[in-house]
């Protein structure tokens, strides 16, 4: 099976079991940190877990017998929210858009700690817009070297992880690129 319906067979699977207590992969994977990342407490995992889940889910079941039991033939336009009464879009035209919830929420918490900080010692929201592509990248690298043999080193100046600083970087770096195409 490929990954989207190894995705949508386990989001179905979740549905099933009101409390992790219940789950039988809360009780074989018990730091996959149920309820994060996805909004209507799905079991949260990355790649690397979707597999391990996956087998423990569906322990003894071949992929057809999984398909025929947790799967439709299109994928389920209500996944994102199992109370819907409607599989169309003309109730909510969500289809395409990003799923933020599959973002981890700590380096959204990180990059507003890096920008609070900033904020303070520059006192402006946006100065960040005024600075050069180069200038980011430049600190990016300063940053990724300064946590190069300890991912837990912190930058004097902020008391921030220095991998913090990094991930605000990159999303400097990102937006101002986004712009730039945008612009040309």
């Amino acid at each position: 099976m490929i990954y989207d319906e190894k995705d949508r067979a386990l989001k179905a699977y979740c549905r099933q079991f009101a409390m992790c207590d219940e789950c039988p992969i809360d009780t074989e994977m018990p730091n996959h940190k149920c309820g994060q990342g996805y909004t209507f407490g799905y079991h949260a995992f990355n790649s690397a877990d979707l597999n391990d889940m996956f087998a423990i889910a569906f322990a003894g079941m071949s992929d057809q017998e999984v398909k025929e039991m947790y799967l439709d033939e299109t994928p389920d336009q209500t996944e994102a929210n199992p109370d819907s009464q409607t599989a169309d879009q003309t109730a909510k035209a969500d289809a395409g858009k990003p799923e933020l919830s599959m973002v981890p929420k700590e380096i959204i918490y990180s990059i507003e700690r890096v920008r609070r900080f900033g904020n303070q010692k520059y006192g402006s929201p946006d100065n960040w817009r005024n600075v050069s592509i180069d200038r980011y990248w430049e600190a990016f690298l300063r940053h990724t070297l300064a946590a190069w043999n300890n991912i837990e080193a912190v930058d004097q100046e902020s008391g921030l992880l220095a991998i913090e600083h990094c991930a605000c970087n990159l999303a400097f770096i990102l937006e101002l690129m986004k712009e730039k195409r945008n612009n040309d």
